[in-house]
């Protein structure tokens, strides 16, 4: 994941003045800015200055390498997350990350509520609130001004990727913020009148670990970061940051880039132009590239902008965007996987007393499956079992899908074979039937000897119950309870079978 740049490092000032500046509240960033930063880890040449008003910092010889833009989003766009902060009326994030914090911002101060992050690849963002919400910035901010503050969180987190129950951590931190110069400030984008603030961050993570019930202790670290951030009216977020190592000497730096320097960061999307692996490819890359060098991951390449592929065989492709312009290139890659539209076809087996067992032939990669037996009755699953209750012609069509299409093929079916010629129809009794909490299967004495199986589905083809047969101690007679007090109301089918599977009798039960 990229390195997430916190949001009091993304103060905008108002107004060009020549000499101090100040920060008002309505200087801040707003819903649908972005910005895009830099970073240079090669900064120990860098001439800090001092504390007071008049400086001159020249930092000219910043280089520019990868671009990450930071984009300003409406909390309400994070969905189930936002009701956690209640207050937050701004969210910001870094394109390309798995994590955004959140702000309440007033006409006296910024305060930073917490984060939202997705952890351990899951399908959702986790909630991290801060305790108490935490001052980023003091408003007005002019030379001298400064606070002091702190808040924590405590997190428990479980995933089958933890080696042990669960874990808790726990974030203690403290903030010292100081405006302690002024003056003007010169980077590749141009030169800006700025306020430098000071900024002390003193941090305690402890961990613990549960196992069996049991909490153990892991491990604190406890770290202190200094920096130095210069912020001007005319950008939003700060001009330069400096991280200052253990020594307090520059050891990297994050820098606002300027349109007008800024080599091409690529971005690109696709659709299926159709369901025989035609994709349309579309450029969304930043800063006005010029030229685009495309590689589909199939030995071909293209130089258009948007271009049209055309993909032989289904499968994953690495694809490649190079964007250039005057300023420099910049590559991005993901593997992608190409399907192909399937072509539906499936074969069925009369079993015996109108139940059929269908079997999915179809081609290329399936991802959804949806049967019509001509009866009413309908399946999701890729192979089910069905049973007609009565003889007639029954139309049962497939539709297969994927991201790519889809495709439906039907076939006549003629079921002529009525449910009591199966062996142990006659003798098979089921009762209650509609039933609420308990149905009972009983063959009384019927001679059929050998393993007896059970089978249950649901009306989408699901199977829901699978036993063998119960022999009930005294009387002889063949006998299986089914607790059916938690299964949804609806239209169940049964089937009794044989070792082989040959059936012996089937029907509908219903739950109430």
């Amino acid at each position: 994941m990229k390195k997430f740049l916190p949001f009091y490092l993304f103060l905008s000032l108002s107004v060009a003045l020549q000499a101090q500046i100040t920060i008002e509240a309505s200087d801040l960033p707003v819903v649908g800015d972005e910005w895009e930063t830099t970073g240079d880890g090669g900064v120990e040449y860098l001439d800090l200055g001092s504390t007071g008003g008049g400086q001159i910092w020249d930092f000219s010889d910043l280089q520019l390498n990868n671009v990450a833009i930071e984009s300003f989003i409406d909390p309400a766009l994070l969905f189930d997350n936002v009701g956690d902060f209640p207050d937050a009326d701004l969210a910001q994030f870094q394109v390309g990350s798995t994590r955004a914090n959140l702000f309440d911002i007033t006409d006296d101060a910024v305060y930073e509520l917490g984060l939202v992050v997705q952890l351990f690849d899951q399908p959702f963002l986790t909630s991290v609130p801060y305790v108490p919400p935490v001052e980023v910035r003091a408003l007005p901010t002019t030379m001298g001004t400064a606070f002091i503050d702190s808040f924590y969180f405590d997190l428990v987190l479980s995933d089958e990727s933890i080696a042990a129950d669960s874990v808790r951590l726990k974030h203690l931190e403290w903030r010292d913020s100081e405006i302690d110069a002024w003056g003007t400030m010169t980077t590749p984008s141009g030169t800006f009148d700025v306020l430098r603030e000071r900024l002390i961050v003193y941090t305690i993570d402890s961990v613990w670990s549960y196992v069996g019930g049991a909490e153990l202790f892991s491990s604190a670290n406890e770290v202190a970061r200094a920096s130095y951030n210069w912020l001007a009216k005319e950008v939003g977020i700060p001009v330069v940051s400096v991280a200052l190592d253990g020594a307090g000497q520059p050891a990297s730096a994050t820098w606002w880039v300027a349109e007008s320097v800024a080599p091409p960061v690529p971005v690109y999307s696709y659709v299926y132009a159709s369901g025989s692996g035609l994709l349309q490819f579309q450029d969304l890359s930043a800063f006005e590239p010029d030229s685009w060098f495309w590689e589909f991951g199939d030995n071909t390449s293209s130089f258009e902008q948007n271009p049209l592929h055309q993909y032989a065989a289904p499968g994953e492709y690495e694809v490649c965007l190079t964007v250039e312009n005057q300023f420099g290139s910049n590559t991005a890659c993901q593997v992608i996987y190409v399907f192909f539209a399937p072509e539906a076809n499936f074969s069925f087996e009369n079993q015996g007393g109108g139940i059929y067992a269908f079997t999915d032939l179809s081609t290329d990669t399936v991802t959804l499956w949806s049967w019509d037996f001509g009866d009413g009755e309908t399946s999701i699953e890729q192979n089910p079992v069905h049973i007609y209750a009565s003889e007639g012609d029954y139309e049962v069509c497939l539709t297969v899908s994927n991201a790519a299409g889809s495709d439906t093929y039907c076939v006549n079916l003629q079921f002529t074979t009525a449910v009591t010629e199966l062996p142990l129809q006659e003798a098979l009794k089921v009762y209650p039937n509609p039933a609420s909490t308990e149905v009972f299967f009983d063959l009384g004495e019927a001679a059929e000897t050998g393993d007896l199986f059970l089978h249950i589905e649901n009306a989408l083809g699901q199977e829901v119950y699978a036993m063998p047969f119960s022999l009930l101690a005294g009387g002889g007679g063949k006998t299986n309870s089914v607790v059916v007090s938690s299964w949804p109301r609806g239209v169940y089918v049964y089937r009794l079978s044989d070792e082989t599977g040959r059936p012996l009798a089937a029907g509908r039960l219903f739950v109430q």
